[in-house]
């Protein structure tokens, strides 16, 4: 049978990988570096001993579950004048805080706010380093992005935006960078809920423009212009508690701490709590998990488990 191929160290919440084979039967399966794996063979995984393990005595089949839905990405430098991406360090990876809107980088797909885990194979661990690989590269390259984020695009002439958003709870805190601003109320009828924008979501950036505050989210949103490219990521588990105040304080104070983005007409929160919504997305099996099957000599493709 074939080499599994894989590289991985210790993570929160289970390993990390950080290496493939090119011609192993993991990479082959659709694992990508930087995609973190929680479990193996249904089994959890705490650390890389654990993981190595696992497979050292499975008799022929590994099968790998992966936190969230990462998505690699090939950026063509053909596609722009210039790369046109500016970096900084993120937890894990590194996160795009700028683009230039002719730049290859957002022609390919890329959204600020996003973070990058891998390019070409390479785990990024600082933004020097991602720099350095890009420039390496030749005509194209593939960087992985991490999942849970996603690129929306409303166009103002057809519709009312109908966001509600408040300041982030992080956004208070020291070296927190720009955590963007989090929906807290939807307006029935909009372009937000017809582009699929929930509850909790958080809105990273509007038109490749890092989002500070709810201040800074209407004037992006309310600018001269029709098309907004929005990059929103789901809830964490910690906002649950923050929403259901702000939601508290909101109907309290008439609201003055919800702003809207683009209500031009009049409308209201979908209906439910912040704090049943949030949970019902933090519910075990509600984050998406992919599945790689790696069996000697084969390979099953990864699925989507939602």
């Amino acid at each position: 049978g074939g080499r599994i191929g894989i590289t991985c160290t210790d993570s929160d919440g289970g390993v990390r990988v950080t290496g493939l084979l090119a011609d192993g039967v993991a990479a082959l399966a659709g694992l990508n570096v930087g995609d973190l794996i929680v479990s193996i063979n249904g089994v959890l995984v705490r650390s890389h001993s654990e993981a190595i393990a696992i497979i050292d005595n499975a008799p022929e089949m590994v099968e790998f579950a992966l936190f969230g839905d990462n998505v690699r990405l090939t950026i063509d430098r053909a596609a722009g004048s210039r790369l046109g991406i500016s970096l900084a360090d993120a937890r894990v990876g590194v996160e795009v805080c700028g683009l230039e809107e002719d730049g290859s980088c957002a022609a390919c797909g890329l959204g600020v706010g996003q973070v990058i885990l891998s390019i070409n194979g390479t785990m990024v661990e600082s933004h020097p380093q991602a720099i350095a690989l890009m420039d390496e590269c030749g005509s194209s390259f593939g960087v992985v992005v991490e999942g849970g984020s996603h690129l929306i695009t409303l166009h103002k002439h057809e519709g009312f935006v109908g966001l509600t958003v408040a300041d982030h709870p992080e956004a208070s805190r020291t070296g927190a960078g720009s955590p963007g601003v989090v929906v807290v109320g939807l307006a029935p009828g909009s372009l937000a809920i017809h582009a699929g924008i929930q509850l909790g979501d958080v809105v990273r950036s509007v038109n490749h423009t890092m989002v500070n505050d709810h201040a800074g989210a209407i004037r992006l949103v309310d600018a001269p212009v029709d098309r907004l490219l929005l990059v929103l990521s789901a809830a964490q588990a910690d906002l649950t508690e923050t929403l259901s105040a702000m939601s508290s304080t909101a109907a309290d104070k008439g609201g003055s701490r919800r702003p809207s983005l683009g209500a031009s007409r009049p409308g209201s929160a979908r209906p439910g709590s912040a704090r049943s919504f949030i949970a019902s997305k933090l519910m075990p099996g509600a984050e998406p998990l992919r599945e790689a099957k790696v069996v000697a000599g084969k390979v099953a493709y990864p699925s989507c488990q939602l």
